[in-house]
């Protein structure tokens, strides 16, 4: 790789009183979510989704972790730094919080990010992972434990590949380093790289 990307992984476990939690917030909508179609950054329209707050700290964080893996949801700040840095629209959805069913209110709004269409950085040759064949009896990648990725000159400065098992975002130096800047709050990140005791998790 030309040059250096980090996975980003949401920390605000780091704030919990009680580790039962299955998330900061549950996805409680009552319309059908097309995940396929927000993964292949396709419209979802004029939607606006609801959460079930189950950590009351939210307000503290920047990137909200919920039981939908594949969803982004972050605070304007978060979002501002990711659209001064890229060159192509992020789409965003309105979000609204709530608490046993009571309007929960942030002092700063929060969005659904959508990244747009995942991209075919992904080196099979250079990377290391294992197979399994899916119900159509098609071998689809399960599990991965190097990424080896071909990068454009212009890196994105957040992005998600066309092939992987668990919706990993990746982030670029450039990222990392306005993040910091402003301060933004848990996020952790590691090396393009296998999970290991040299390469565990780091906070921004």
């Amino acid at each position: 790789m030309s040059e250096q990307v980090y996975i980003i992984e949401n920390r605000s476990s780091g704030v919990w009183t009680d580790m039962e939690i299955p998330g900061d917030i549950t996805l409680t909508s009552d319309f059908t979510f097309d995940s396929r179609a927000y993964d292949l950054g396709e419209s979802l329209g004029a939607v606006r989704f609801q959460f079930e707050v189950w950590n009351e700290k939210i307000c503290e964080l920047d990137w909200l972790r919920t039981t939908n893996i594949s969803l982004l949801v972050v605070s304007e700040k978060f979002y501002e730094v990711a659209r001064s840095l890229s060159n192509v629209q992020l789409q965003t959805y309105p979000v609204e919080f709530y608490e046993d069913g009571e309007r929960f209110h942030t002092p700063t709004p929060y969005y659904v990010l959508q990244l747009g269409k995942p991209h075919d950085y992904f080196d099979r040759e250079g990377s290391q992972f294992e197979t399994r064949l899916n119900y159509k009896g098609e071998e689809v990648i399960s599990h991965i434990e190097r990424y080896e990725l071909r990068l454009p000159q212009d890196v994105p400065p957040l992005f998600r590949l066309a092939i992987s098992p668990w919706h990993p975002t990746f982030a670029s130096q450039g990222f990392l380093d306005e993040a910091r800047r402003q301060k933004l709050t848990n996020i952790g990140y590691m090396d393009v790289a296998s999970f290991s005791p040299t390469n565990q998790l780091r906070p921004l």
